[in-house]
Parts: structure tokens; C-alpha cells; sequence
């Protein structure tokens, strides 16, 4: 799967753009944190969704890594603008 995901965050049809962090979901989905597009999840058929794209109101700023704890909580980085 994680080959799949590879393959389809190459091109920008696919809504991926520039993935910087990729965890495996319990559902069998990926979890991506996206650059550009903030939170999104790819389906086992590879669908892609943007689950998170602003916090407060504010847009993500370079979403660049992310961890799914046990409990299935996600928890996310995003690079400083400063």
C-alpha cells in the first residue's frame, strides 16, 4: 500500500500535491500530511479527501508530519512561518 500511495502522490490530479508525512490508518486507509492541502486521507481504492485544512479559521501552514496514537487520535505538525 504504502507503494500505492508512493505512485499517487506524484501526479496533482490526484489531489496530493506534497505529502510530507504518511501513517497507516487502523482502517486501512493512509493518513497524509500535506504541504499545500493540509490533512487528507487516501482510501484502500485511492480516493483522496482532505480531512483537516484550517485550525481557528487559519489555514495550515506546510503540514509536515503527523503520528496516530493508539486511541486513533491524530496528532500534526506544521512548519513555522517565522
Amino acid at each position: 500500500r504504502l507503494h500505492r500511495a508512493a505512485k499517487l502522490a506524484i501526479g496533482e490530479r490526484e489531489g496530493i500535491h506534497r505529502p510530507l508525512g504518511i501513517e497507516p490508518a487502523a482502517d486501512g486507509s493512509l493518513l497524509v500530511a500535506n504541504a499545500y492541502r493540509g490533512l487528507q486521507r487516501i482510501s484502500p481504492g485511492g480516493k483522496v479527501e482532505t480531512l483537516l485544512a484550517a485550525v481557528d479559521g487559519a489555514p495550515l501552514v506546510y503540514a509536515d508530519d503527523l503520528a496516530i496514537a493508539d486511541d486513533s487520535t491524530v496528532y500534526f505538525a506544521e512548519e513555522s512561518t517565522k
